[in-house]
């Protein structure tokens, strides 16, 4: 037999559950005269469903008249209730201060305990007649008044629509002594120095209570690290980049890059160090402008030239200066540049730039021509010299030179200093230079000689990224071992960029040690659901393959791995051997 016993605020969802969940034959449901259960003709229904397919018999014991239609009518056994016996009595042998006093902390109403009185005088409990009016049911104070306990019980699946499952059954306990005495000061709101001293360990308890919980409900896991069998390795394979290719080529072995044209200029400037007795004449540079007529102009060398301060100068070789033009409505003059020597020696013919005049056009008086066809100087003329002078070296002139040098260098470096760390330049110093300007030559009179350099470098800039995948795939797929770049002994030789193709091409040698390669995903699955004695044997069966392995459960207590795979990691180990 089992009794139910429905506090006040017990949903009829909770009472339902343990009916199900009971074993007896009988129940017995003892109902309070207020409840949240049971105030349905729909709660009866259900409860009268469950009893027929369990084949249980149900009684009722209540004092609430608005049950009872509902009771009887779907077939429920209605125990009637005596109210001349009312509750029993205790007999008192004991003096009165050490009377048992009733639990206030038992969750069992008075109005439970009423009803549950009643159980005397009706049915049968475990084989007791009960129903007998001659016994007279008493409790002695050895024997200790019969109260009740709350027991918690474990929630079933419920779905959202049901009420909150039951907390509380009812059953019978005998309370100690020493129980009573300890609740009792705690009701009356002073609390048991013994009990000060329990708070500690009682939250302690609580705490391991909570960690143990945690522990065991968070899901296992299962770390394999593993270093494969490793060998010596030395491979060399051709790359090709451009920034015609989009994207890494495993297969034929390309990279996308970016084409680099960086153009600079600089100039460096060298005290003349020599010195002697000499008698040189100026030169320097002209433009010779035609504006004349569009008909070629044609001049002879020694062809004279006089400045703004009569100071005459030579052209070196004959020219022909092309006609004039017109371009979008106006006049271009054609024009063309020779070198001039003075007339004299002496450094007062070393004169800053300026307009030069043909003589010949001056003595003949042809004054159109001799404005519209002219010579002009975008530098000073130099190396005139008369007597001790300064004179410039070939090694002043080439410290000059390699200094504008270096300087274009400079300044292509600190271009390619500035693109994204991870790009990669080959030929940074493989800088061509196109031209070079001075103001004096190696003998010439001069106190100072200024060389000025021109150099452009071209190329294609790849990503260090895209190689290293491209030499682990490279290595996978035609050595058949797994490799780690940073430990390898990576150089780089042919080096070439087509100008006219703008691809670099090159050779990458490397030499270092490989790793047999694995499948992490079947090893993942070799040592799933299986226990640490089967997983050692597993790794001991692939010694051709791995060197060592090493296992970490994540927790103690886990005896095997878990059977999903998903909660399983494979690591590789590859670090070459001492």
């Amino acid at each position: 037999m089992k009794i139910i016993n429905v506090l006040r605020n017990d949903g009829f969802g909770e009472i339902l559950q343990i009916f199900r969940q009971s074993p007896a034959g009988e129940v017995i449901i003892v109902l309070p005269k207020k409840s949240r259960a049971f105030t349905k003709e729909d709660h009866f229904a259900a409860l009268a469903s469950e009893a027929q397919s369990g084949q249980k018999i149900v009684s009722f014991l209540t004092g609430n008249q608005s049950v009872m239609p509902f009771i009887e009518k779907f077939g429920f056994i209605l125990m009637p209730i005596s109210k001349k016996e009312g509750r029993p009595k205790l007999e008192e042998k004991e003096p009165a201060q050490q009377e048992v006093k009733e639990d206030p902390s038992a969750i069992a109403t008075a109005e439970g305990e009423d009803l549950l009185t009643q159980l005397a005088t009706v049915s049968r409990v475990d084989g007791i007649s009960l129903g007998s009016p001659k016994i007279n049911i008493s409790v002695k104070q050895s024997d200790q008044k019969k109260q009740f306990e709350t027991v918690p019980v474990r929630p079933a699946d419920t779905d959202d629509k049901k009420e909150d499952y039951i907390d509380t059954v009812w059953r019978s306990r005998i309370p100690t002594a020493q129980s009573k005495s300890f609740i009792a000061p705690i009701l009356n709101g002073k609390t048991p120095r013994s009990f000060s001293f329990k708070i500690p360990i009682i939250v302690a308890v609580s705490a391991l209570i909570i960690f143990v919980a945690v522990i065991w409900l968070t899901p296992g896991s299962v770390t394999a690290t593993i270093t494969p069998i490793s060998s010596p390795l030395t491979f060399s394979f051709s790359v090709q980049s451009s920034d015609e290719f989009g994207a890494v080529d495993f297969k034929n072995k390309k990279l996308p890059g970016q084409f680099l044209m960086i153009a600079e200029s600089a100039e460096k400037t060298v005290p003349a160090s020599g010195q002697r007795d000499i008698a040189s004449k100026a030169r320097g540079t002209i433009i010779i402008y035609n504006s004349f007529s569009s008909s070629p102009q044609q001049l002879v060398a020694t062809t004279r030239f006089v400045s703004a301060d009569s100071k005459i100068f030579k052209t070196l070789r004959s020219v022909t200066v092309p006609g004039s033009s017109v371009v979008s409505g106006a006049i271009k003059a054609g024009s063309t540049q020779v070198e001039v020597i003075a007339e004299k020696p002496g450094t007062e013919y070393n004169i800053p730039s300026g307009k030069f005049t043909i003589v010949a056009f001056v003595e003949r008086k042809d004054t159109e021509r001799a404005e519209k066809i002219y010579g002009e100087s975008k530098s000073s003329m130099t190396g005139g010299a008369s007597g001790p002078s300064k004179v410039v070296t070939e090694s002043d002139y080439n410290s000059a030179l390699d200094g504008a040098k270096a300087s274009v260098k400079e300044k292509i470096a600190s271009t390619l200093a500035g693109l994204d760390s991870d790009f990669m330049v080959f030929e940074k110093d493989n800088i061509i230079f196109s031209s070079f300007d001075s103001t004096a030559r190696p003998d010439d009179a001069a106190s100072e000689v200024t060389v000025r350099a021109s150099g452009s470098l071209e190329t294609v800039a790849i990503r260090q990224t895209d190689l290293t995948e491209l030499i682990l795939a490279v290595a996978l797929q035609d050595e058949q071992s797994l490799v780690v770049p940073e430990d390898m002994s990576i150089s780089y030789s042919n080096i070439t960029f087509n100008k006219s193709t703008r691809i670099l091409s090159f050779a990458v040698n490397i030499e270092g040690i490989g790793f047999k390669p694995l499948d992490d995903k079947e090893i993942a699955i070799a040592i799933a659901g299986k226990s640490k004695d089967q997983i050692r044997n597993y790794f001991s069966d692939q010694s051709k393959n791995i060197a060592s392995a090493r296992t970490d459960f994540r927790f103690p207590f886990m005896r095997k791995a878990p059977s999903s795979t998903s909660r399983i990691q494979v690591k590789f180990n590859l670090v070459s051997p001492n």
